[in-house]
């Protein structure tokens, strides 16, 4: 019965249960998360990953939800989006400590969390092996962006 159920769901069941904790913690800016598909989803981009049988999922490798008047706070779910590649948070209204979590994603290239509210310390010990582009100015964050946290090719 299992199988049956997820024969329809192109979303990897884990990534959908990461955004709909995600989700939860906003309290604004997501009315188009409501079908089991999140790859469906206005902001969500997802891309083919392996098929196991008649199932074939995707997984979600990016959300762009800059400037969605977004407001709440973010939890640590986003360690379950272990694919995510692109974030861009930009231009909302979110709030509270950023989750450490975000800084152990290993595959991120693009990090935006700018012109939020978000405050507290910068997390000084996190290494971002694959970040391309790390963009959290316009907070009230404090603390120190060495270039020794992202592994710069030449």
């Amino acid at each position: 019965a299992h199988v049956l159920n997820s024969q329809n769901q192109t979303c990897n069941s884990d990534d959908l249960e990461a955004l709909r904790d995600i989700q939860k913690g906003l309290k604004s800016g997501t009315d188009s998360w409501a079908t089991a598909d999140c790859c469906s989803w206005f902001g969500i981009i997802c891309k083919s990953s392996s098929s196991v049988g008649l199932v074939s999922s995707k997984r979600v490798v990016g959300l762009e939800l800059g400037s969605r008047k977004l407001n709440g706070s973010l939890p640590s779910s986003f360690l379950r989006l272990n694919q995510l590649r692109y974030l861009n948070l930009s231009r909302n209204f979110l709030s509270g400590d950023l989750p450490i979590n975000l800084f152990v994603l290993q595959n991120l290239e693009v990090l935006d969390l700018s012109d939020n509210d978000f405050s507290g310390i910068f997390p000084g010990n996190i290494s971002l092996p694959s970040i391309q582009f790390l963009d959290v100015s316009q907070n009230s964050l404090h603390g120190t962006i060495t270039p020794s946290m992202c592994n710069q090719s030449t």
